[in-house]
């Protein structure tokens, strides 16, 4: 399935808008494949569906900062330029 950024805010933090009853893990998960996919370093997850404003701040976890130094590594050795 092809997902896309909501948005994305200097060129630094991912903005992942939601509208539902509530946060849920899944959502999470969402904004941890962008993550392994680019090379932000921060997001917030918003969910604006619920009675009071609902977010969360996520940072990659070590796995992911694991992949993005792998696939530098991979993109130097094929001579490929970092974004």
């Amino acid at each position: 399935m092809l997902r896309y950024l909501d948005f994305v805010v200097e060129d630094k933090v991912i903005v992942e808008i939601k509208a539902t009853s509530e946060l849920t893990s899944l959502f999470v998960w969402q904004v941890l494949y962008y993550f392994a996919a680019t090379d932000y370093p921060v997001a917030l997850l918003m969910n604006f569906g619920s009675q009071t404003l609902e977010y969360k701040r996520l940072l990659p976890n070590e796995k992911i900062l694991k992949h993005r130094e792998e696939r530098k590594i991979s993109q130097q050795m094929k001579g490929t330029p970092n974004r």
